[in-house]
């Protein structure tokens, strides 16, 4: 019987035409889905842009809480500069909503830290808020000449208005200023948070903490009735403390006139008449 000639594969010209056939075919089967993709965006998107239902409402009148804006965590940030932020996006889908931009915005309201937003389908905003917490009272400039009145600060220096009806049991922050900058301000507010963490134990009794001089931290302490000034240093804050609170009731008959005390020198309590100068 003869043998069958084997099929010799496809060679030259006729094997390259396949390829770019199968290729051809391939990439058109690929623009066709990618058109079809593209149409289906554009008429899904078209529908959240138009579609009535989307649209954020305003509120039911002036002054009034808006039922599609829901605000989480909010506490001393005043909720209608909060809800202000989003006056221009009344009447107009969600789905087109600059989530960054507004957020920028809920960042420049006082009091607020932290922000996020979630669009909740068909038209409603959840809003997270996270709020500062002041550590310290400081005293500013009042409007009437030579008065003072009393503001907030917080760990990053932000100061804050006292918000009514709230009541806070914190020292009073000396030495750190409206005009200074933040980061100049938020310095001040970490030489006082690390000397309170060094004095734990007597921080209730502290009144008063000046940071003005970054070398020599002053603590006012209300000790038998008496406002005692105690000059620490920059270091060696529990230590100085302890010193004095241990000393005191051998020191108490002999302080006299003296309303400053400085513990910076090892082993002595040295008394300073008046409020001195002392640096």
């Amino acid at each position: 019987m003869a043998r069958k000639q084997a099929e010799r594969p496809e060679t030259g010209p006729r094997r390259n035409l396949n390829h770019i056939l199968r290729y051809a075919t391939a990439t058109a089967a690929m623009l066709a889905c990618a058109i079809a993709a593209i149409a289906a965006f554009h008429k899904t998107e078209a529908f959240l842009v138009r579609d009535a239902r989307f649209a954020l409402h305003p509120p039911d009148q002036d002054g009034a809480e808006n039922p599609n804006i829901r605000l989480h965590g909010i506490g001393h940030a005043q909720r209608e500069l909060v809800e202000g932020v989003f006056d221009r996006d009344y009447g107009r889908s969600i789905y087109l909503l600059p989530l960054a931009e507004r957020r920028r915005q809920l960042l420049a309201v006082e009091w607020v830290k932290d922000a996020s937003i979630r669009r909740t389908w068909p038209n409603r905003l959840d809003v997270y808020l996270s709020e500062r917490q002041p550590v310290a009272f400081l005293e500013l400039p009042s409007n009437e000449p030579g008065a003072k009145r009393l503001a907030l600060i917080d760990e990053e220096g932000e100061i804050l208005e006292p918000p009514e009806r709230a009541q806070y049991h914190l020292p009073v922050l000396a030495g750190v200023r409206k005009d200074q900058s933040r980061a100049a301000r938020r310095d001040g507010v970490r030489r006082m948070l690390r000397l309170l963490a060094e004095a734990a134990p007597w921080a209730e009794k502290i009144s008063e903490i000046d940071v003005g001089n970054p070398d020599n931290l002053k603590v006012t302490e209300q000790v038998d009735g008496r406002a005692l000034t105690l000059l620490l240093g920059n270091r060696g804050f529990r230590q100085r403390l302890e010193k004095f609170h241990g000393y005191y009731p051998e020191i108490r008959s002999q302080l006299g006139d003296a309303v400053t005390l400085d513990l910076r020198v090892e082993k002595h309590i040295i008394m300073v008449k008046g409020a001195g100068n002392a640096r």
